[in-house]
């Protein structure tokens, strides 16, 4: 049965992936978080750290498997621009606020966080390495599917697939997704890497997407979470990045498209 669920989300892959669309628009709230975890006696009395001395002894630790301290805080909301042909994008920040301390360290990461996870895509592009996507056209041969429950979300009647690799040391995910009956077009989907995945100073990395249909036959992308949890490096905290994306007021029928691309 959930090689047939599949099947039916391959037929549907190119009218529910939103590239297809020759334009569009739409509001992004974004949020990106790097906390710091592993914390020794001997790195709270960093100089980095000493702002937060204080705190020390309440950091968060109901979310995590591992306590953690938010360190640097950056928010952005802002008018997205999307142009099929000629290929072009364009973000205009509407707002914007950072809290925290920035150093080398924090700004090296943040820009491993600005990652375009499109699942439709056979390959996605983590960090510089290519991953298998679980919506891959050969996805059979990679990936063993599994259905583990159905029921409606948001008035649509929806399974719940589980996947997991087929094989050791590939680059590829696990996790599961619900994909919504007849259309065939994805709902929501958490995956993990493996730990068979190596990249470097990564420990895990997960994604976690939520989709919406904008109108009687696009879905687009509502929510987006990328969290990356970096090695620690000798005796140094590691390194938490939490980037939480949402995505309103779409507007895919714009005919002003072509002027935001002239600003």
């Amino acid at each position: 049965p959930a090689d047939i669920i599949f099947r039916n989300i391959l037929k549907n892959k190119s009218r529910n992936n939103k590239d297809k669309l020759e334009s569009y628009q739409y509001e992004v709230y974004s949020k990106l978080e790097i906390d710091v975890d592993e914390i020794s006696e001997k790195a709270k009395k960093n100089r980095l750290l000493k702002p937060f001395s204080f705190v020390f002894n309440n950091i968060d630790s109901t979310s995590e498997d591992k306590p953690f301290l938010p360190m640097f805080i950056t928010e952005s909301i802002s008018d997205f621009y999307y142009r099929k042909n000629p290929k072009s994008q364009r973000e205009y920040i509407k707002g914007s606020k950072v809290s925290g301390i920035r150093n080398e360290s924090v700004t090296q990461f943040l820009g491993s966080m600005y990652q375009d996870v499109n699942i439709y895509e056979n390959f996605i592009s983590i960090l510089g390495v290519s991953f298998i996507s679980p919506i891959n056209s050969s996805g059979l041969f990679f990936y063993k599917y599994f259905v583990i429950d159905s029921g409606f979300i948001d008035n649509k009647w929806c399974y719940q697939l589980s996947f997991k690799p087929k094989r050791k040391s590939e680059n590829t995910f696990m996790g599961d997704f619900w994909v919504a009956d007849t259309v065939f077009a994805i709902k929501k989907i958490s995956m993990q890497i493996t730990k068979d995945v190596n990249i470097n100073f990564v420990e895990k990395l997960s994604v976690y997407q939520e989709f919406t249909q904008a109108n009687d036959s696009i879905w687009m992308i509502k929510k987006d979470k990328l969290i990356i949890d970096f090695i620690s490096a000798g005796k140094s905290p590691g390194l938490i990045g939490r980037k939480t994306t949402t995505y309103a007021k779409f507007n895919l029928v714009n005919t002003m498209i072509d002027t935001a691309f002239q600003q």
